[in-house]
């Protein structure tokens, strides 16, 4: 971690603490409202981390970093976005579970929230164990598989118990079970085995997104897919896009609130 970013979390630290005299209903709401104060200085800066994806905002970077603080510190709140989702996605993840899948972004967490909200408890799959383990706003801890050999075995149980299983398919670079596509930002590697699993099981497969829309409120959008990697690939190539045709957020002290 760089100065910058020192310098940063030491503020989101102390803002956090704050947080936690004001009633619960209105620290979402603050913690929005300062992020879209500050992003001008602080995005730039967190878009120059060396481990930050292309697909991203300074936006969504600046929000990611206020409400990871807060969740990491006990802080409770609710979370306020829009959803672009399937009206039968409970009725489908109970009858059959699901996957969910999409790359590296700031605001991924949020799908999990929505996912919560609706009744569907997740299950979040990570690379290691440093990862998050709680529900943005709440105290609930979220139950997370370890990407390993034996990850499709663990998902066929959860499967059959009918949840909802989210995971990032991207990777930095080439690894055993990745596959080159290219994007508006460049070639990046997709774990592809996930898609042949998911047609082999007839387990419904859905694209995940979570980004800032264009008047600076976060969208979850799920969308099913085919279970083909250029289904997978189409909607991360579309995403990528669209972000890279936004005019920058004009910011100003009377902001739209989510």
């Amino acid at each position: 971690m760089n100065l910058t970013e020192r310098a940063w979390q030491a503020f989101a630290d102390l803002a956090a603490s704050v947080m936690k005299i004001i009633p619960r209903r209105w620290r979402y709401p603050l913690a929005y409202r300062l992020c879209r104060w500050i992003v001008w200085i602080v995005g730039p800066l967190l878009m120059k981390r060396p481990h930050r994806h292309e697909w991203s905002t300074p936006l969504d970077e600046t929000l990611r970093s206020a409400l990871r603080t807060m969740a990491r510190r006990g802080i409770e709140f609710d979370p306020l976005y829009r959803t672009d989702v399937p009206a039968d996605l409970a009725e489908v993840v109970h009858a059959s579970g699901a996957l969910l899948a999409g790359v590296h972004m700031p605001l991924n967490a949020l799908v999990l929230s929505y996912l919560h909200s609706i009744g569907c408890p997740p299950i979040a799959v990570h690379g290691t164990s440093d990862g998050d383990r709680t529900l943005w706003g709440t105290a609930e801890e979220i139950d997370v598989l370890i990407a390993s050999r034996a990850i499709l075995l663990q998902l066929r149980e959860k499967l059959r118990e009918g949840r909802a299983i989210a995971m990032v398919l991207d990777r930095a670079g080439h690894e055993e079970g990745t596959v080159p596509i290219d994007t508006p930002a460049g070639e990046t590697y997709v774990v592809s085995r996930l898609f042949d699993f998911a047609k082999r099981l007839r387990v419904p497969i859905y694209w995940l997104a979570v980004r800032t829309d264009a008047d600076g409120v976060p969208l979850v959008q799920i969308k099913r897919i085919e279970p083909e990697l250029e289904a997978f690939a189409a909607e991360f190539r579309s995403h990528t896009e669209a972000l890279r045709r936004r005019r920058p957020l004009s910011i100003t002290p009377t902001g739209s609130r989510p």
